[in-house]
């Protein structure tokens, strides 16, 4: 089994954000467009293919159906025309000045901000499996701007890469922080202004959503993300294979000179 390693990123975003419209509104709110910039990151919505220009990064590209949630409002998804590309325009109803920002909009458990601007979300215990990257949307990017038209987004979680090499067929896929404190999955508050998190009712593993997958000498990586932040008691992997075998592994330390078992996951930074 090779090394387990980190795959973290950040992005930057252009926008004119929306709010909502008041119920019994006779008038309909003007349309507002907001262009959204995803520059040469690692980051999902998803992945180029490799060698795409001539530094061979792997740029980020909009995905069809995506939507952010602003204020509290979710924006319209984008269309198979509007995806593809590294720019894209998202439509709300009308526009404010002030910007709280979360993506995906999926991940927000309510449509409210509180006065300190803190706003309730969901991270998945259970992720979509990308043979290339980890799944659509899972990697949560927040942001906020007291005025004008832009704001610039960043990433809420790390990612960490699992290769395994060998010959099996992959059904099932776990990672599990060992110590209950610090939770990979569950109900948080996050504030878009500070980036701050506090967790409200925590999970301590996140399971990927696979059918089947073959792996052989050439090896196959598998994607977690989880909240940036110091896992005390390391992290652990369980593959389970068709036959009912299981591949287990732990990471319990990448803090270099030291002798203490922890896992730092850093957010924005490879």
């Amino acid at each position: 089994m090779n090394k387990v390693t980190l795959f973290i990123s950040v992005v930057t975003a252009l926008m004119t954000i929306s709010c909502a419209v008041e119920p019994d509104q006779p008038v309909k709110a003007p349309q507002t467009k907001l262009g959204v910039s995803l520059e040469e990151v690692q980051s999902k919505t998803h992945l180029a293919p490799e060698g795409t220009d001539q530094e061979k990064v792997r740029k980020v590209l909009w995905s069809e159906g995506d939507m952010i949630n602003v204020n509290g409002s979710v924006s319209q998804p984008l269309t198979a025309q509007q995806s593809g590309g590294t720019t894209a325009e998202f439509s709300f109803n009308c526009a404010m000045s002030e910007y709280n920002v979360v993506y995906p909009a999926s991940v927000c458990a309510d449509r409210e901000y509180s006065a300190d601007g803190t706003i309730t979300i969901e991270i998945p215990s259970i992720q979509k499996y990308s043979p290339t990257s980890f799944g659509n949307g899972a990697a949560i990017l927040y942001g906020y701007a007291s005025e004008g038209s832009s704001v610039n987004l960043q990433n809420l979680c790390g990612a960490v890469r699992v290769t395994l090499t060998g010959a099996a067929t992959v059904k099932s896929a776990i990672m599990v922080s060992t110590d209950v404190t610090e939770p990979v999955a569950g109900t948080f508050n996050l504030n878009p202004r500070t980036g701050e998190l506090s967790v409200i009712e925590g999970g301590k593993s996140v399971s990927l959503e696979i059918e089947a997958v073959e792996v052989d000498q050439n090896g196959q990586s598998f994607y977690f993300t989880l909240p940036r932040g110091v896992y005390p008691g390391g992290l652990s992997f369980q593959f389970y294979a068709a036959d009912d075998s299981v591949m287990e592994c732990r990471w319990v330390d990448n803090t270099p000179m030291t002798d203490a078992s922890e896992i730092v996951i850093d957010a924005g930074k490879s």
